[in-house]
């Protein structure tokens, strides 16, 4: 039974986008994403090929309740279908529909960007980057790690604090 509602929740929410969107209606309103968080292993790495895996977590926002105001921006809003104003028939929107998206993982070096990889946001809004560095010209250095969540439907663009890796 738990099945079932979770699958009409998805595909009620699904509904409601598209037929907004058909009816000549706005997209859903985005809100802030509350947290995106990074760490990368290891923190130094001695030996080649040098290998470093980003990994971190997108946090959405809470639901909004029902009847709680949706302009302060701070919770995801229900979607309701077009000429609904009674929030009881409104869904949230599932969690697969708010940890969509991508990721970028930068390693500069100075002003100098040595990788950049995209990778796609997981339905439990986490994702994992891998990176190998082969080149003989990396010597005792340290690279910053940056990382941005690129946003989507629901939830605007973030950014996870800078943080070093050493290489020697």
């Amino acid at each position: 039974m738990k099945r079932l509602l979770a699958l009409t929740s998805l595909s009620l929410a699904a509904v409601f986008m598209v037929t907004s969107l058909a009816d000549g209606q706005s997209a859903p309103v985005q809100v802030p994403t509350q947290d995106v968080t990074s760490s990368t292993t290891p923190q130094r790495d001695r030996t080649r090929p040098l290998t470093f895996t980003t990994t971190g977590t997108v946090v959405p926002p809470p639901y909004c309740a029902v009847g709680a105001s949706q302009k302060a921006g701070d919770c995801v809003p229900l979607l309701c279908a077009p000429g609904v104003t009674n929030t009881a028939y409104c869904v949230a929107p599932p969690i697969v529909l708010l940890c969509s998206g991508h990721v970028t993982v930068r390693f500069r070096r100075g002003t100098t960007t040595l990788s950049t990889r995209s990778v796609e946001l997981q339905p439990d809004c986490t994702y994992r980057s891998r990176v190998t560095f082969r080149s003989r010209t990396l010597r005792q250095t340290t690279l910053r790690v940056s990382v941005r969540f690129e946003g989507n439907a629901f939830l605007f663009p973030a950014s996870a604090p800078t943080h070093t890796v050493r290489i020697g």
